[in-house]
């Protein structure tokens, strides 16, 4: 089995540890529906997994440190959930990510460094969460960047002026946060940025 798709249904409910025998797996989603419980216990062994939709449940407790073990990943959705402690640090050994999904959690603490090794990243989704401390320098490596959301959190710094050099931005969403100084100039400089919400 490569391909599991069971969205849209009324499963409730915790995910079987039993999942992670299905070790050919290339797709799996689950969306919606009552799911709950941790994502733990199966995650790592899902070693072939490129694709992760695990949207708008009731799953909670950490995002597994293992989900570093998964380096063949696409893309990740894990947002509308109740996923609490921080973003893990391994996160960055996900070098192939090209779209991050962790919006409207109770995800807490800064925005680990690592997340800069995300050189194919398109799509960074953090909103609604309990974020908080600078975002990270590093970041700035992610130039392929077009859609990021961090907004709702509580990111304080300045806005860093790297973001004016992601040349296929188009949405950049950091309002309801605690920022301060200046907004970059160059940031007028990107033809491609349709939404601009700094409030």
């Amino acid at each position: 089995l490569q391909y599991l798709f069971l969205g849209g249904n009324k499963l409730s409910g915790t995910i079987p540890p039993i999942i992670g025998k299905l070790s050919r797996l290339v797709q799996l989603s689950l969306d919606e529906g009552s799911l709950t419980g941790s994502i733990d216990g199966w995650l790592g062994d899902l070693k072939n997994l490129q694709y992760l939709r695990l949207r708008k449940k009731y799953l909670s407790g950490p995002i597994p440190p293992v989900i570093g073990n998964l380096k063949g990943l696409l893309m990740l959705y894990l947002g509308n959930n109740k996923f609490d402690g921080p973003i893990p640090q391994n996160l960055g050994n996900l070098q192939t990510l090209q779209k991050l999904d962790l919006s409207y959690n109770n995800l807490q603490g800064n925005i680990p460094p690592e997340v800069g090794n995300l050189k194919q990243l398109l799509n960074i989704h953090l909103s609604a969460n309990m974020l908080s401390g600078e975002i990270p320098y590093s970041f700035g490596q992610c130039i392929a960047l077009a859609d990021i959301q961090m907004d709702q959190n509580v990111l304080t710094g300045s806005i860093p002026a790297y973001f004016g050099n992601f040349n296929s931005l188009s949405v950049l969403n950091l309002s309801h946060n605690s920022l301060s100084g200046t907004i970059p100039t160059n940031l007028g400089d990107l033809s491609f940025l349709d939404e601009l919400d700094l409030s």
